[in-house]
């Protein structure tokens, strides 16, 4: 604060005072001042609220959205319940998109969203557009285009493989790098190393599966829980959760 501004602030208090002393009508000065108190103090009670207010936002958008699941088993995978009807599912976010599976002529697979009832050249248009992966495969010799039964894709990205009506097995394929680290499926996030499925699940629940076509990938399977995690380069690149025990894989079928 300068002199002058300091001077001004205490010219002004002292001639408040003397006004005060010298008016004939104190009450009046008593009212502004207890309205001109109560506004202050209002003013503070607001600002308090708002700041409170604030913090508790910023602490709510912080939280991550989907966190660890203390569950023994897993329940969901972002908001999709294992074991609830399609009926319900579909009435809470809406219509699932029905994929289709493409099969390129060396044998490898595919799922794709494309439009629904589209041709051929179209859905070969399509995988040139929105599949980078296999756009160098995709010509006119794709064969095995076909709609994949009882499999759906939610509005979040998560596969629902359906049987009976009911959600039986939820998959989720992580983007390379994971775009939502916040985000965990049950006790693990998409990224996650190998050490860190094991310091969830314990080691001794853990069962590892090689291949020998693809040795960039393993397949851990978690004992008495029906989770299914598929590293690639050592990071979490699919998650499957199932009611059910998951089959054996014919191509992840020895121990690492």
């Amino acid at each position: 604060m300068s002199i002058g501004t300091g001077i001004f602030l205490s010219a002004l208090f002292l001639g408040c005072i003397v006004l005060y002393v010298k008016s004939e009508n104190k009450a009046k000065w008593r009212k502004c001042l207890l309205t001109s108190l109560g506004g202050l103090v209002a003013a503070g009670v607001i600002l308090f609220v708002g700041v409170f207010l604030y913090d508790a936002f910023e602490k709510y958008t912080e939280t991550p959205r989907f966190p660890k699941n203390t569950a023994e088993r897993p329940t969901d995978m972002m908001g999709i319940r294992l074991g609830e009807t399609l009926a319900n599912l579909q009435f809470e976010r809406g219509k699932f998109k029905k994929p289709l599976m493409v099969t390129t002529p060396d044998g490898r697979r595919y799922k794709i969203t494309a439009p629904e009832n589209a041709t051929e050249e179209e859905i070969i248009k399509y995988v040139k557009e929105h599949s980078p992966s296999i756009q160098q495969e995709a010509s006119a010799n794709l064969f095995g285009i076909k709609s994949i039964v009882g499999y759906y894709i939610t509005d979040n990205n998560v596969s629902i493989y359906e049987k009976e009506g009911r959600a039986q097995r939820l998959e989720y394929d992580c983007e390379t790098p994971p775009t939502d680290p916040e985000t965990y499926f049950h006790k693990i996030q998409c990224g996650n190393t190998a050490s860190d499925v094991m310091q969830a699940y314990g080691q001794n629940n853990v069962t590892v599966l090689c291949s020998d076509t693809d040795v960039e990938t393993r397949l851990y399977d978690i004992t008495g829980k029906n989770i299914r995690l598929w590293l690639t380069k050592n990071a979490v690149q699919r998650i499957e959760f199932s009611t059910q025990p998951f089959p054996p894989s014919e191509t992840f079928n020895k121990r690492c």
